[in-house]
């Protein structure tokens, strides 16, 4: 009788034991878990602070560049054709047009201004404005949506 009891109390002694382990893993990863959703919510909040200017120069550069009506133009008549004369002379154009922009756009950082033609064809680097021609959806999934979705990405 006296073993029973020692048995039975070493038994619920273990069985305590475990609840309390199993107690303080699941409290552990709850926090753990709570505590890496706070910081993910932390760096995504860094995240968009920091590009949020880069996000408005864009916009900025594509309502006071992209779209005047010159540029629109050799863009246009470049993916019109297939002519690769044609071409160069308006990527020649455009690339003119633009160049003093772009040269201030790099004193502000901005070290990439690329156009493209459809199906994300580049059309001008002007970081190497001598690459041309390539396609880019597999490189930039944002031009395949771009490409898709017709809209700024």
């Amino acid at each position: 009788m006296h073993n029973h009891r020692i048995w039975l109390g070493a038994t619920l002694f273990f069985i305590l034991e475990l609840f309390l382990v199993a107690l303080f893993v699941f409290n552990y990863t709850d926090e753990e878990a709570e505590l890496l959703e706070e910081q993910a919510g932390r760096q995504e909040q860094y995240y968009r602070t920091a590009l949020n200017p880069y996000e408005h120069a864009s916009g900025l550069l594509l309502q006071s560049i992209v779209r005047q009506r010159e540029v629109l133009q050799l863009i246009s008549e470049a993916g019109a054709t297939e002519d690769p004369v044609v071409r160069t002379e308006k990527r020649d154009a455009l690339y003119r047009l633009l160049l003093p922009v772009y040269e201030q756009l790099k004193r502000m950082g901005i070290k990439q201004l690329h156009f493209h033609l459809p199906g994300a064809v580049s059309f001008l680097r002007f970081h190497r404005p001598s690459k041309y021609g390539d396609s880019l959806l597999n490189v930039r999934p944002s031009l395949a949506i771009a490409n898709k979705e017709q809209r700024p990405v």
